[in-house]
């Protein structure tokens, strides 16, 4: 089964006051411009951010936001690829992990992993 990373950052816009802000905050914790990140899943900016937070709080000098698949056909690889360039962090293939960045002064590193699907 597909599990999507939900809707694009220009789809789960809707005006309201309340997700303008959280979007702000987003973009800026991750250096991203709006126009940048209008293509890209919402989700993958709050697992992102999410992952740096935690770091934080457990005084940790690197987070990883790592995303574990189990379809054998790389479902969504695409959208995670694309996030991933768009944060500079160029993960190309699924099994690859990115270079380290600093973002809200952690150091960051995306990676996509996968599993076949035992029946």
């Amino acid at each position: 089964m597909d599990e999507p990373f939900g809707p694009l950052v220009r789809e789960w816009r809707d005006g309201s006051p309340g997700k303008e802000r959280r979007l702000e905050v987003l973009l800026e914790q991750l250096s991203i411009s709006e126009q940048e990140a209008m293509p890209l899943r919402y989700q993958l900016f709050h697992r992102t951010v999410a992952a740096l937070i935690e770091a934080q709080r457990y005084k940790a000098d690197v987070a990883m936001m790592l995303v574990h698949s189990f379809h054998q056909d790389h479902a969504c690889f695409e959208d995670f690829r694309n996030f991933t360039h768009g944060l500079g962090a160029l993960v190309d293939e699924p099994g690859d992990g990115s270079e380290p960045m600093e973002r809200m002064g952690t150091m960051l590193r995306l990676a996509w992993v996968a599993d076949k699907v035992r029946r």
